[in-house]
C-alpha cells in the first residue's frame, strides 16, 4: 500500500495554476504547428502536427517545470542571503523565468519535440523559436497575476 500513496513532490509540480497552464499550452503548441506550414508554406499542417504535437507538447511542459524548479532553487538562495531583494522577487522570477524556460523550451523542441518531423533543420529552427516566444511567457504569467 506504501507505493499508492501520491509522492509530496507531485504536489509542487501539480500546483493549481500548472493544472490550468497545460491545456493552454496544449493549445499554443497546436496553433504554432498548424500555422506554420502554412505560412511558411512547406508542408501540409496536418502532417506537422500529427507527427509532433505529443512530443512538441511534453518537452515544454517538462522545460517549463524544469525551469520553475531550477529558478526556485536560485531565488531560495537569494531570498536567504540578502532580504533586500523581497520587493523585486516576483519580477526577478518573471523576468528569468521566461528567459530560462523559452531557452530550454527552444532546444527541447528542437533536439526531441520535432525529432521525427519531416522539417529541414531550418524550418525547425524556426518552429522552436515560435514555440519557445509563445509559450515560455504563459507559466510566469500565470505566477504574477
Amino acid at each position: 500500500m506504501d507505493g499508492a500513496m501520491l509522492p509530496v513532490w507531485l504536489l509542487s509540480l501539480l500546483a493549481y495554476s500548472r493544472v490550468l497552464l497545460i491545456p493552454l499550452h496544449l493549445v499554443v503548441d497546436t496553433l504554432v504547428l498548424l500555422l506554420y506550414p502554412r505560412a511558411a508554406k512547406v508542408m501540409r499542417p496536418w502532417d506537422l502536427l500529427k507527427n509532433g504535437i505529443l512530443r512538441v507538447w511534453l518537452s515544454g511542459i517538462l522545460a517549463d517545470v524544469v525551469a520553475n524548479q531550477l529558478l526556485s532553487r536560485l531565488l531560495v538562495g537569494l531570498i536567504r542571503e540578502d532580504s533586500a531583494v523581497g520587493p523585486l522577487l516576483p519580477l526577478l522570477w518573471a523576468a528569468l523565468g521566461t528567459l530560462l524556460a523559452g531557452g530550454l523550451t527552444y532546444f527541447a523542441n528542437l533536439y526531441f519535440g520535432l525529432e521525427h518531423t519531416l522539417l529541414t533543420q531550418k524550418q525547425k529552427h524556426h518552429v522552436a523559436l515560435c514555440l519557445a516566444v509563445f509559450t515560455a511567457p504563459l507559466l510566469y504569467a500565470a505566477i504574477l497575476a
